[in-house]
């Protein structure tokens, strides 16, 4: 699997802002979604 960047954004910091671009395919969102879900598993 790949690795994806992710940041906090946000007036308070409750904005998750990610690397995809918009005319990203469904394969990167899945795979962006896999990414997520491995990373708030381990909290």
């Amino acid at each position: 699997m790949g690795q994806i960047v992710i940041g906090k954004g946000g007036l308070y910091g409750n904005v998750i802002r990610t690397g995809v671009m918009l005319n990203s395919t469904k394969d990167t969102i899945d795979e962006l979604i896999q990414a997520l879900d491995a990373a708030l598993a381990t909290l």
